[in-house]
């Protein structure tokens, strides 16, 4: 096309996009009708927790003070108040019957749907046509520029006779190299890379012809206890992570927790493996001031500070376990006492708090089996805002009377409901299924030890156990507390590759790239499947 008409067209589409973004948008169309269902006004969350102490078990793999590694790891058994922590019992206790109602529906009432892949444009990174055609490998990576090749002529051929065989073969030189011999070549758009290297190499003048490849970098941390966090792996995180080197500071994850061992303040102390994480000021909505740090949560055990590590633990440092999202920014919020419990209002204060003070993403390892007005108000406010939440789907698959769907806030259509998963890629023994789940991530079996690494199959993170806030330990835990911050980590990844700011663009994106588990197709167990964090980090399932 002449550069004179093609400045034509451009400036037509500019015209036609600045009327669309001042034509008048009824805005009141596009909010979120009220859940259906039982709403029960502002819930006290311990409400529920009455007579339900429940035995859980923790495996300890390191104390920061010496305890040589390779040892047999000490188990801690204690009692945890079951509110909102999403921890594992290992026994089975008979809790009392829970009903829910009101599954995930739609604005329009209609349950969601996995779109067709037909619809979508892009195809998914595991069908071997795609990467054919595209030129990727067995991980989804390019391999090569597309619509470059490059070209070694034989010597003594003038820059003209170079150029006039280019452009014969339908080529343009964009490059010679200033250092060797070779050219870089532009092809035709009509003709793949495989293609044009064939017709090159057949030109008696050539010497070479082939693809300009890419070169990836292979980062694995240097955290001594990586080799203990099979999780990770299960998300392909090493992949995502030569495609979006963690995250970013200027993206926010607030923890909305019992807390976390940020800072030295009086009896508390920072966790060691959190000394080089980013954090922004919180708030702690329990003691009502300005210092959330962790102070156990069900016999002192250091929840928020476990959640906030898998999210963004510091990680090539050397020292312990890794993170995901490590170069993001983590906004710690306490609204779980040392009891593990909390309340509705102060989890709706929370969301807003971190809404008004720019976070990006929520991470919820938190639940109870009532509906609340006051919550769903805060979480709408932060989803119409642009903020991702994602939330645990609760942990009583197994009771005598286990739930027909997930807890709440996780029920809630704005937010993003996480089972878990084990090391075998299977639904836990104990975490929630229904209507409302989103999709699962590893969070861990502790029965088992199906890797045969000598530990129980539990997700690997630094806390500790109050009152001993300066004694840091490595535990083994397990729960679908577990499982939602390995979602809120990559939720963080891609929104610094990609910089999306529709929460529903996100969480199509993180449906569809999902791998497949049980039935073929979303099931009330596994969601849309196990989330994947190099298909995601892609921008695969993207609809931009």
């Amino acid at each position: 096309m002449p550069i004179r008409n093609r400045s034509v067209v451009l400036i037509f589409i500019l015209i036609i996009s600045l009327l669309f973004l001042f034509t008048p948008v009824n805005r009141a169309q596009n909010q979120s009708q009220p859940q259906k269902g039982n709403q029960g006004g502002m819930v006290l969350l311990e409400k529920s927790l009455r007579s339900r102490n429940l035995i859980h078990s923790r495996w300890l793999l390191e104390a920061l003070d010496g305890l040589p590694m390779g040892g047999s790891p000490m188990r801690l058994n204690f009692f945890l108040l079951r509110r909102s922590l999403a921890f594992r019992p290992v026994e089975n206790f008979y809790l009392y019957n829970r009903t829910y109602s009101s599954p995930r529906l739609r604005s329009d009432g209609r349950l969601r749907e996995r779109p067709p892949r037909s619809d979508k444009p892009f195809i998914s990174a595991d069908n071997p046509e795609f990467r054919s055609r595209r030129g990727m490998d067995k991980l989804g990576q390019l391999k090569y520029v597309p619509g470059i090749i490059v070209v070694k002529f034989r010597e003594g051929l003038t820059v003209r006779e170079v150029r006039k065989t280019a452009r014969s073969l339908g080529g343009r030189i964009l490059r010679s190299s200033r250092f060797s011999d070779f050219e870089l070549i532009e092809i035709p758009e009509t003709m793949t890379v495989p293609q044009a290297v064939k017709l090159y190499a057949k030109q008696p003048d050539v010497v070479y012809a082939e693809p300009n490849y890419y070169r990836y970098s292979t980062f694995r941390p240097s955290d001594p206890y990586y080799s203990y966090q099979w999780h990770f792996q299960q998300i392909d995180i090493e992949s995502a992570w030569d495609i979006n080197f963690g995250s970013d500071p200027s993206v926010i994850v607030a923890v909305i927790d019992s807390g976390v061992a940020f800072e030295n303040y009086k009896v508390f102390k920072q966790a060691p493996d959190l000394a080089g994480t980013r954090f922004v000021p919180g708030f702690d909505f329990v003691d009502d001031d300005r210092h959330p740090n962790d102070e156990g949560a069900g016999e002192g055990f250091g929840h928020g500070t476990w959640v906030t590590g898998i999210i963004a633990q510091t990680t090539n440092n050397g020292l312990g376990v890794a993170g995901i999202a490590f170069n993001a920014t983590i906004m710690p919020l306490r609204v779980l006492d040392a009891t593990g419990s909390g309340t509705s209002s102060d989890e709706a204060e929370a969301i807003r708090f971190a809404t008004l003070n720019g976070a990006r993403v929520i991470n919820l390892s938190l639940g109870g089996e009532e509906a609340s007005q006051a919550e769903h108000e805060a979480v709408r406010f932060a989803y119409h805002n642009g903020v991702v939440l994602v939330a645990a789907a609760g942990n009583e698959r197994d009771e005598p009377e286990p739930p027909s769907d997930v807890c709440y806030p996780a029920r809630y259509e704005e937010v993003l409901a996480v089972g878990a998963t084990d090391y075998l890629r299977q639904r836990t023994y104990y975490s929630n299924g229904g209507p409302g789940l989103d999709v699962v991530a590893p969070g861990g079996d502790m029965t088992v030890d199906s890797n045969d690494d000598g530990f129980v199959d539990g997700v690997l993170q630094q806390s500790f156990l109050a009152p001993e806030y300066d004694k840091f330990y490595y535990f083994f835990t397990s729960g679908t507390s577990g499982a939602t911050p390995h979602v809120a980590g990559i939720v963080a990844m891609l929104i610094s590759q990609y910089g999306i700011t529709d929460p529903e663009v996100i969480y199509d994106a993180i449906r569809y790239t999902a791998i497949d588990q049980g039935p073929p197709g979303r099931d009330d167990g596994y969601g849309y499947g196990l989330v994947n964090a190099r298909d995601l980090l892609l921008g695969l399932g993207i609809n931009r």
